[in-house]
């Protein structure tokens, strides 16, 4: 069997570039088109420096591969969390008089759920817990009240779970209007 060359590039005139392979058990061929030219509105990188490494030699343990991660800016404390909600401290929850709890545990019932709720903060308050056809909760409930025990029971409910169940997940928090609050609040700015 005859040795094919590692690689072919042709003159400058020629219009392909092949790429040959010889393994074991079989023969690897690419055909390159050349590369179009360069725009001019891409930067020029001509200043910068590429290294190349060769997969052959170059070990995982090299120095120069090994980076520190880089350190991210915290985040707002401020911001909307897929896990946790909406922060107690945000601007939004100004004006809400209706609740959205999401996150709770299936088996989690309205009356565990009210006790939990009043045992957090003593004032009068509209619970409402939609059930699926099996008689489950959806996983959410709405707590409709006055703004000012919204804004206790957020504090008072914020990175936590239903005591009497074992889950783990914190309840999630929301204003129940979120999609209005969120226009609103835009063509106030």
């Amino acid at each position: 069997m005859a040795v094919l060359p590692r690689s072919f590039i042709p003159d400058e005139a020629g219009a392909y570039i092949t790429c040959c392979r010889v393994h074991r058990t079989f023969i690897e061929g690419v055909l390159l088109t050349p590369c179009p030219p360069r725009s001019r509105s891409w930067p020029d990188l001509s200043q910068s420096v590429v290294e190349l490494f060769d997969a052959e030699t170059e070990t995982s343990e090299t120095p120069d591969m090994v980076r520190e991660p880089e350190e991210q800016p915290d985040p707002e404390v401020h911001d909307f969390d897929d896990e946790k909600g909406l922060h107690p401290g945000h601007d939004l929850w100004t004006g809400v008089n209706n609740l959205m709890i999401c996150n709770l545990p299936a088996r989690c019932t309205r009356t565990e759920l009210s006790s939990f709720l009043t045992s957090l903060v003593a004032e009068p308050m509209n619970l409402s817990v939609p059930l699926s056809a099996s008689g489950r909760n959806r996983g959410y409930a709405f707590v409709r009240a006055p703004e000012r025990t919204i804004d206790r029971l957020v504090r008072a409910l914020w990175q936590r779970s239903v005591p009497t169940r074992k889950s783990t997940r914190p309840l999630k928090l929301q204003p129940a209007n979120m999609n209005r609050l969120q226009v609103s609040h835009k063509h106030r700015n």
